[in-house]
């Protein structure tokens, strides 16, 4: 995919192990991301199949596209993917075996929590 050439590349969405080819300008791209959005698709694994140029592009050129359409986040709420996924705050429970690694690594009592700021 490029906004030049939009017939010589594409990009490849797996959603769920079945890929559907999209191509096109930023504006196509975003018109068949709100079509799977619409249709009940809450995330994508956009997959180039060509080469790592591709990635400057689609975030230089598809990425503000869909950030003016609300398709996706523009901010994202402060705090680790642990807490936002499990909402159990930033570290392991205090009984995981991991826990007694806290602070190891870090050279503080605090370890990861430091880490991640």
């Amino acid at each position: 995919w490029t906004c030049r050439h939009p017939s010589s590349r594409t990009l490849r969405p797996a959603i769920s192990g079945v890929h559907s080819n999209w191509g096109g300008s930023p504006d196509q791209i975003a018109d068949e991301a709100q079509r799977w959005v619409d249709a009940g698709v809450d995330g994508f694994n956009v997959i180039p199949v060509t080469t790592l140029g591709d990635w400057a592009s689609f975030a230089d050129e598809v990425v503000p596209t869909l950030r003016d359409r609300g398709l996706i986040q523009s901010e994202y709420e402060p705090g680790s993917l642990r807490h936002k996924v499990l909402r159990s705050g930033d570290l392991v429970d205090a009984k995981h075996p991991a826990a007694g690694y806290r602070g190891q690594f870090a050279g503080s009592t605090h370890g990861v929590r430091e880490l991640a700021r």
